[in-house]
């Protein structure tokens, strides 16, 4: 709000100055009319314009520098996949980017494949739309392996566990998450648009993979 009222305030001095600038000009005009048209009056005049413009114009370049600096998602989403990528990197190969859905990350069904050299099969951990909701997912296969134990309980002391250490840690998300079958939904206490924002998100993705792993070897 505070940023749009700027904003209306810079489009109406801008106006504000364009009108002026006109004023001035045709006074000028009009005392030079008065005089005949003599030498000096015009000038004199050619003078004042001169200086008008000048002034028209160091104001519109203070205004330009004062008006709020647009800031693209486009510029949030490319310093989001960067640090991403960075993640994906450090816990290879326990995570891999989806190459079919946009924004989701999976993770390996056993969290064995981080020092044996083992093949498994992967499954959903986050989704991310680069917007202000962050869905993960905690897969039973993952904490139980093929255990036909029940495991609903243990599914709820997990998403617990980790979302009450994220939320009190990272002032970018809000302090209640939404539960989701299989899973939890964080959601962000600002829009997210900054690059610095996008470094925030993937702190926050990088600890709940680092709590994955610890609630796995408890």
């Amino acid at each position: 709000m505070i940023v749009k009222e700027i904003f209306k305030k810079i489009e109406f001095e801008k106006w504000l100055s364009a009108i002026c600038g006109l004023v001035a000009l045709v006074a000028i005009f009009y005392e030079m009319k008065i005089a005949n048209f003599d030498s000096v009056s015009i000038a004199g005049g050619v003078k004042d314009i001169a200086g008008t413009i000048i002034a028209v114009v160091m104001l519109m370049i203070a205004i330009k520098a004062l008006r709020p600096k647009k800031k693209t998602v486009d510029g949030f989403e490319a310093a989001f996949n960067k640090e991403m990528e960075q993640i994906v990197s450090k816990y290879s190969p326990l995570i891999e980017k989806d190459a079919n859905v946009q924004g989701r990350y999976n993770i390996a069904e056993d969290i064995a494949v981080l020092y044996q050299n083992i093949e498994c099969k992967y499954h959903r951990l986050f989704d991310f739309d680069c917007k202000n909701e962050l869905s993960f997912f905690v897969s039973k296969t993952l904490f139980m392996g093929k255990s036909k134990e029940d495991f609903t309980q243990q599914q709820i002391n997990i998403i617990n566990s980790i979302t009450n250490k994220v939320t009190r840690e990272y002032d970018i998300l809000n302090e209640k998450y939404k539960p989701i079958t299989n899973g939890f939904k964080l959601t962000f206490s600002r829009e997210l648009l900054t690059t610095d924002d996008a470094v925030k998100v993937a702190e926050v993705i990088d600890k709940i993979i680092f709590l994955y792993v610890v609630e796995n070897k408890k």
